[in-house]
């Protein structure tokens, strides 16, 4: 009996699919690979300001060998702008990559003076983890008067696996 082998795609930008001015959704933002042999934290910096008025939906996709783990987790958010207040929530189905077992919900402003979202996540074991984001976002009637609601094409402008469990960026 032969072997089927899959072959695998992997885009170095991502794909963004669906923008009518109200909404879009991008497919392969970032990929995330590692060897680190122990447990963590990922902290990913994006381009989306704290101030901005839409809605997002970002979900990570992939495997966690080392825990032997599918990887499905999102972080859904509204950055608002308001006291740099930020409503949001976070879920994990696996243990492979969990956001809402953070001290700060797998989701914060970036402290550094960039005012930008940061959305992070904890894994027990970053043993060959493989995992992709996905972005999906959506705004009510976008305004010229109102650049808060425009979209931006979200990208993750820094990354860093460390042992900080509440903000680094």
């Amino acid at each position: 009996m032969p072997t089927i082998v899959q072959n695998l795609n992997v885009r170095s930008s991502g794909t963004r699919e669906g923008d009518n001015g109200y909404g879009f959704r991008k497919t392969g933002l970032f990929t995330f690979n590692s060897t680190y042999g122990s447990s963590g934290y990922i902290h990913m910096l994006t381009n989306i300001p704290y101030n901005n008025t839409a809605f997002y939906m970002i979900e990570a996709v992939g495997y966690n060998y080392g825990l032997s783990q599918d990887i499905y987790s999102t972080w859904g958010f509204r950055p608002n702008g308001i006291n740099s207040d930020i409503k949001y929530s976070s879920a994990s189905r696996t243990s492979g990559l969990e956001p809402d077992v953070t001290p700060l919900q797998g989701i914060y402003n970036s402290a550094s003076g960039t005012g930008y979202v940061v959305v992070y996540a904890f894994a027990a074991s970053f043993y060959y983890i493989g995992f992709t984001l996905n972005v999906f976002a959506a705004t009510n009637d976008v305004s010229e008067e109102d650049a808060r609601a425009q979209i931006p094409d979200v990208q993750i402008t820094a990354s860093s696996l460390n042992q900080t469990s509440g903000a680094y960026y």
